[in-house]
């Protein structure tokens, strides 16, 4: 079994106003393989126009990533907030529980790939 996964922004073909992102975890089993994205989000998206890849991470930390997705604040108070601030902020998160190394090169790249496809107001 392969001691890292990969760590993907997914980003969905969809028809309203913003692409709809979610955080996905390649893991090496079904029941490791997940899509963290904000609670109560349709799951009329059927098709991934794109996957990025970020940082490939130790399947050890699978488990806390999904708990860091889980307590990720959402914050529909604010007007246009939406669930592409949200993998944003949850990616900053995740580098401040040092989940993900934010000072590897190939990440830094990455993430201000998917931050330059954030549509918004």
């Amino acid at each position: 079994m392969a001691s890292t996964v990969g760590l993907y922004v997914a980003i969905y073909k969809d028809e309203g106003v913003y692409k709809h992102w979610g955080l996905f975890v390649d893991g090496p089993t079904q029941d490791q393989r997940m899509l963290l994205h904000v609670e109560g989000s349709s799951t009329r998206f059927r098709l991934t126009e794109k996957l990025i890849h970020l940082i490939n991470v130790p399947v050890s930390s699978i488990t806390a990533i999904d708990q860091a997705a889980e307590e990720a604040p959402i914050h529909n108070q604010y007007p246009g907030y939406n669930c592409q601030d949200y993998v944003l902020e949850l990616l900053d998160d995740l580098e401040t529980r040092r989940l993900i190394d934010g000072k590897d090169a190939t990440y830094k790249r990455q993430k201000a790939l998917v931050a330059s496809k954030q549509e918004g107001l």
